[in-house]
Formats: structure tokens, C-alpha cells, sequence
């Protein structure tokens, strides 16, 4: 290769290359954005959906704990 045509190549990969750097600048800012945009939302969706599940879960526990203890009295073999 000429020398003329290496330092083209040179330029245009130092270009792209400063291409690539702004554009993963823009990423990251971005990012950091939705980050202050959003905060917790994410977490907390997961926490009220989960916590709504296991709530329902500990009904249901504790009902069919009381129709075993209500089943056992009818029977006479539950004593406090």
C-alpha cells in the first residue's frame, strides 16, 4: 500500500472509532437516565405482584389450618 492510502485508512478507522466512543457515551447516558426515571418502579412491581402472591398463599394456609383444626372438634380429637 501507498502511504497515501494508509493514512486514509488510519484516518477513517480513527473516525469510526470516535463514532463508536460518542455513541457508546449516548448508551450510557441513557441508561443513567432510565435509571433516575424509573428508580424502583421495576423492584416494586416485582415486590407488590410477589407479595400479593404470598398473601394469597398464607390465606389459604391458614384457612385450610383452620378447617383441619374445625374437622378434628367435630370428631372430638382436638384439644387445646
Amino acid at each position: 500500500m501507498d502511504p497515501d492510502t494508509t493514512r486514509a485508512l488510519a484516518k477513517a478507522a480513527e473516525e469510526t472509532a470516535k463514532t463508536a466512543g460518542k455513541g457508546l457515551d449516548i448508551i450510557h447516558d441513557t441508561g443513567g437516565y432510565l435509571t433516575r426515571v424509573l428508580a424502583d418502579v421495576p423492584t416494586d412491581l416485582l415486590g407488590v405482584s410477589g407479595g400479593d402472591w404470598l398473601h394469597e398463599v398464607r390465606i389459604r394456609t391458614v384457612i385450610s389450618g383452620a378447617d383441619a383444626r374445625n374437622r378434628s372438634c367435630e370428631r372430638g380429637t382436638y384439644r387445646r
